[in-house]
């Protein structure tokens, strides 16, 4: 018997999350996919409608656009962009997606993708969260109400964890500020709290596997990360593939403190040291074929030499 045919719409899908997602439905289900775009002519734009997915005109600040495009679809994709300048136009964008999907009145099953922050973000608490943190993580929790409040549909949450990408030129510049330079790691960890990472294809490879499964999932608030392992595990496996020697810093809390109006969550954010209590590795692996650190660094290994050459 065949398997059955779904049509998908999924949001950001020139961006690594729902690219990937996009790329993995039509290649391992030949479901329809389709989704907006502001650059139809742009090289990711160009590889997914060659894998068949379905591009139109649209944008996350107009609704109408966004229903005519949803037009037949019975799943949908949720994955928003966080605005430095505006952290606030996110959870517009994300209410504006789902009032859109509501309108269309045909979908059964919805996945929302945030963040593991969100877990330990307790919203307006600044005596406890750094500014930008809270204003992030209180539209991603916007987005979230959208999604599962009084909702028609299936519902599934994924909150993944810190980039591993986030080790690679030039994101760690934003992320680690000096490390590469300095060889020093600082950041608001401690030595024993864990730090759990993914890679952004290993969040897509979970999302098809909800897509696939939507009652068992429904409900369901997923940390999502690949790995799960020390400051100095971490520093370690980079070190011996960089040939180079990494120190972790961890950083008082009157250190924090001062860091407190950062845009760089791991020197201004202490809840972080929480991330992985979220997170079971055993239940994600037996969904997708997950990537450890030290198999990113070793996949990306060029990359990484690159990066940290000196």
């Amino acid at each position: 018997m065949a398997s059955q045919t779904h049509s998908v719409f999924v949001t950001g899908v020139t961006g690594n999350i729902g690219g990937a997602v996009a790329k993995l439905l039509r290649e391992q289900h030949g479901w329809d996919v389709k989704s907006t775009v502001r650059d139809p002519d742009s090289p990711g734009a160009k590889a997914l409608a060659a894998l068949g997915v379905q591009l139109l005109p649209g944008s996350w600040d107009d609704i109408p656009s966004l229903v005519d495009a949803m037009s037949g679809i019975d799943k949908l994709f949720v994955c928003t962009a966080t605005h430095v300048e505006d952290p606030g136009l996110e959870q517009v964008h994300a209410v504006n997606i789902v009032r859109a999907a509501q309108s269309v009145g045909s979908i059964k099953q919805v996945v929302i993708c945030t963040s593991v922050g969100v877990f330990s973000h307790q919203e307006g608490d600044k005596a406890q969260h750094s500014t930008f943190f809270d204003k992030v993580m209180t539209a991603k929790r916007v987005g979230e109400r959208a999604v599962t409040e009084d909702s028609p549909w299936k519902w599934t949450i994924l909150r993944p964890a810190i980039f591993m990408t986030n080790f690679l030129a030039p994101q760690v510049d934003y992320f680690s500020p000096g490390f590469r330079a300095s060889g020093v790691w600082r950041s608001t960890m401690t030595s024993e709290t864990p730090l759990a990472l993914v890679l952004p294809e290993d969040i897509a490879k979970i999302a098809v596997t909800v897509f696939g499964q939507d009652e068992k999932y429904h409900g369901r608030v997923l940390g999502v990360a690949g790995d799960v392992l020390t400051v100095e595990d971490a520093l370690t496996q980079l070190g011996d593939k960089t040939k180079r020697s990494y120190t972790p810093y961890y950083m008082s809390d009157d250190e924090i403190e001062e860091q407190k109006e950062s845009l760089c969550f791991t020197v201004a954010e202490k809840s972080l040291r929480h991330m992985a209590d979220n997170i079971d590795l055993d239940e994600l692996r037996s969904m997708a074929d997950l990537t450890s650190f030290k198999g990113f660094l070793e996949k990306q290994e060029e990359l990484v030499k690159l990066a940290y050459s000196g």
